[in-house]
């Protein structure tokens, strides 16, 4: 059937494109349109500046879209049906009393129903974020970050000084059980920042922030600290103080004491968990806080000067804990990058036993004698020095490091993780927290989830060889072929093809083994294993990740060897294997793999996996 007046309709469609331009229709679409996105970019950025709810620039959203097509209905009847000239005519002519009448009304009544559906959205939101998406709850009241302290000696070599004794305040604060305190990490990220407190406590997610300021003159030393309540700006507690650097133990006693009762409304009877309140050696005190600083970077050059300021700490102040505890985590750092010595770890067991003596509750003397229960390979001592641990400081940023490690050594993954994740919500500037997540969930064979871990590391250490290899493995694992492709393209951009000799350098063979096993070229695989086997030890890879490697290829006559080579070097990481998913099972029902694991040292690693097991199961 035809359509009636079909040859009508090329005159009828002209003369509506001819009534649109005589009603400048397209100008007023295009002006509006412009406008409304001015407005709305604006809004966006002046908003959010007076703490104004997100329902506001949805209002003005919603607003702006249901006034187009009302502005254009409003422009055609405005406008008289003659031709282009009347009409134009006519559209410069002032408009009715009536006419601003209706144009008000119709305001007020978009007005209204934007501002009803604005509040209609906000209302579904809560749904959105029972889901986990992006609701951020508000930091506790008792939730702290401590700020760098400004260094005001006139001194710029001096920084040391007031760095560290806000970061001996920030450990101990992290003693107080009542206290959620953000990690050294990332509160020192905001040195000298122009960031607001509001912001820094927000980027923290903590309440309260600390601020202060170190003079030093001789023996007189000058501190100003200032708590205050990020929520309102108002400060919550602020007092100088003025004493000889001989006092500084009870200076920072008194500031901690006088934090908690701020944040919790609970004065914290004396004596717990803080270092007793006595005088100290100035010069004592100086090596000190030198020597914390020098071993922060964890440099084997920095470490053996660290070593030399603890001694003299300890020489000119014998009842000072702190610095007992502090020559023992230097002696294990530094046996740590120098397996060779066999003389750190009997020193560092020494220092840590009479810390203890000094301080039984010394969380940096406990922490090092878990490091040295692993180092000797006393799992059952490790137990019982976990659980001092943990009763010592729970909220530490330290003590959830030393738990992750000896969770994971111990096969329980899902422990290990939450002990990392603990330390991230501490210390969320932290690129170590997440690459310990990510390695984790990779050993686990949660393929997604340590995807998602390595790419947070790497926004916070874009670059990292290490964490670029955790993706691509996981991404090659997960069959996201284009992801790990893309991730060895960005490793051999960072470093030449040439021969490993670090762990960073290890990473991007790696990378391309879990990409040939993923798409079945063994003998690939078995050429890149072979050659980092050819360049063992100098090639920065472990016997145990060797032995995985040639398990993973199939190889399991070498995988037995060099699992056998990590036994006799007795490498932490091999007491991992039990739990380590990455391991084929076909290399588990081996009776080589049995054998391994029916050695001794496995016996008594077993003995004490299975009664930590029947400890955490009885609560």
């Amino acid at each position: 059937m035809s359509i009636p007046h079909d040859k009508d309709l090329p005159s009828r469609l002209d003369g509506i494109v001819r009534a649109v331009r005589a009603r400048h229709l397209d100008r007023i679409a295009a002006g509006y349109a412009v406008t409304a996105w001015v407005v709305v970019q604006a809004a966006s950025i002046v908003v959010p500046n007076f703490d104004v709810s997100a329902q506001a620039v949805r209002a003005i959203i919603i607003f702006l879209l249901l006034g187009f097509p009302a502005t254009l209905t409003g422009a055609w009847f405005a406008a008289p049906h003659v031709s282009p000239h009347v009409a134009a005519a006519h559209a410069r002519k002032k408009p009715s009393r009536a006419g601003y009448a209706l144009f008000a009304t119709c305001t007020v009544v978009l007005v209204a129903v934007a501002v009803d559906l604005s509040l209609l959205l906000s209302r579904a939101s809560p749904a959105v974020h029972a889901q986990g998406l992006p609701a951020n709850p508000a930091p506790p009241k008792n939730s702290i970050a401590v700020l760098p302290f400004a260094n005001m000696s006139g001194d710029p070599k001096k920084e040391y000084f007031s760095d560290g004794i806000a970061e001996e305040l920030l450990d101990d604060l992290s003693g107080m059980s009542q206290l959620r305190v953000a990690a050294r990490t990332s509160s020192f990220a905001f040195r000298n920042s122009t960031d607001s407190i509001k912001e820094i406590a927000r980027l923290l997610s903590v309440r309260s922030v600390l601020e202060g300021s170190v003079r030093e003159s001789g023996q007189h030393l000058r501190i100003s600290v200032e708590l205050i309540d990020a929520a309102t700006g108002y400060r919550l507690w602020s007092s100088i103080y003025d004493h000889d650097l001989t006092d500084i133990l009870v200076v920072q006693e008194d500031i901690a004491r006088a934090i908690t009762a701020a944040l919790t409304r609970q004065f914290i009877p004396s004596g717990a968990h803080l270092p007793a309140a006595r005088t100290i050696n100035a010069e004592a005190y100086r090596a000190y806080l030198l020597g914390k600083h020098q071993l922060e970077p964890r440099t084997t050059e920095g470490t053996q000067a660290a070593l030399a300021s603890f001694r003299t700490t300890v020489s000119l102040a014998p009842d000072f804990a702190d610095g007992f505890a502090a020559l023992a985590d230097a002696n294990i750092v530094l046996a740590d990058k120098m397996p060779e010595r066999s003389d750190l770890i009997p020193a560092a067991e020494t220092a840590t036993n009479t810390a203890l003596r000094l301080d039984p509750n010394n969380v940096g003397a406990l922490s090092a004698h878990l490091d040295i229960s692993l180092h000797k390979l006393d799992w059952r001592g490790a137990i019982g020095d976990s659980r001092k641990l943990e009763q010592a400081a729970p909220n530490s940023v330290k003590v959830l490091h030393e738990m992750f490690r000896f969770f994971t050594l111990m096969a329980f993954p899902d422990l290990a993780l939450a002990a990392a994740r603990g330390a991230s919500r501490l210390d969320p500037l932290s690129f170590a927290d997440r690459f310990n997540m990510a390695s984790i969930l990779l050993h686990d064979a949660r393929f997604p989830e340590a995807i998602e871990a390595g790419k947070a590391a790497l926004a916070l250490r874009p670059h990292h060889a290490v964490a670029l290899a955790i993706v691509c493995t996981a991404a090659a694992n997960a069959g996201q072929a284009g992801l790990a492709a893309a991730t060895y393209a960005e490793l051999s951009q960072l470093k030449p093809d040439v021969g490993a000799h670090s762990e960073d350098d290890t990473a991007r063979p790696l990378c391309a083994f879990a990409i040939a096993i993923a798409q079945h070229r063994t003998r690939d695989a078995h050429r890149i294993v072979d050659g980092l086997a050819d360049g063992f030890p100098r090639s920065g890879i472990s016997a145990y990740s060797l032995a995985q490697k040639y398990a993973i290829a199939g190889d399991f006559d070498k995988a037995d060897s060099w699992f056998g080579r990590s036994y006799d070097d007795r490498e932490f990481s091999l007491f991992v294997l039990p739990g380590d998913k990455l391991v084929p099972s076909a290399f588990r029902d081996t009776p080589e793999y049995r054998a391994l694991l029916a050695r001794p040292l496995f016996r008594d690693w077993q003995g004490a996996h299975d009664q930590l097991a029947s400890s955490l199961a009885g609560g």
